[in-house]
């Protein structure tokens, strides 16, 4: 008897802490305060959609309130770019795309600067440019064709 009610205490435990689903508001729905984002009140975690119109212009991840994540698109539907964020800022891994789904550009961010080595690439792959940053400033450029 106490082997199955223990039994029972675990499988609600596991079913409850799987049913940690995120959910999915327009931005207009979140209020913020400082970099924290808010539903009801609540810390925010989930997906919020921004749209122009009825286009689907952004999508931003959130976690414990905080902006982790953004993914924007063309008028069309396609990604134009996806990256991380950090305390609002754009921070770390960023890639831009053409309309064809194709790369156009990447890099890192550094709390909204760009940091480190970027490529710059042409539509057919090529790589134009490659560009060295560091806090925002060109450090290096060399074009590649």
């Amino acid at each position: 008897m106490k082997k199955q009610l223990i039994t029972c205490i675990l499988i609600s435990i596991t079913i409850s802490s799987c049913n940690n689903d995120l959910i999915e508001v327009n931005c207009e729905s979140l209020s913020k305060t400082g970099i924290k984002y808010y539903l009801d009140d609540s810390l925010f975690n989930g997906n919020c959609l921004q749209y122009s119109g009825v286009v689907l212009k952004e999508n931003k991840l959130f976690k414990n309130g905080m902006h982790k994540k953004t993914v924007g698109y063309y008028d069309t539907g396609e990604i134009k770019y996806r990256g991380g964020m950090k305390n609002d800022s754009i921070h770390g891994t960023y890639k831009e795309f053409y309309k064809s789904g194709k790369l156009a550009k990447k890099g890192k961010f550094k709390m909204g600067f760009y940091d480190g080595k970027w490529q710059f690439i042409r539509e057919d792959g090529v790589i134009l440019r490659i560009t060295i940053f560091k806090n925002g400033q060109v450090i290096s450029e060399t074009d590649k064709i």
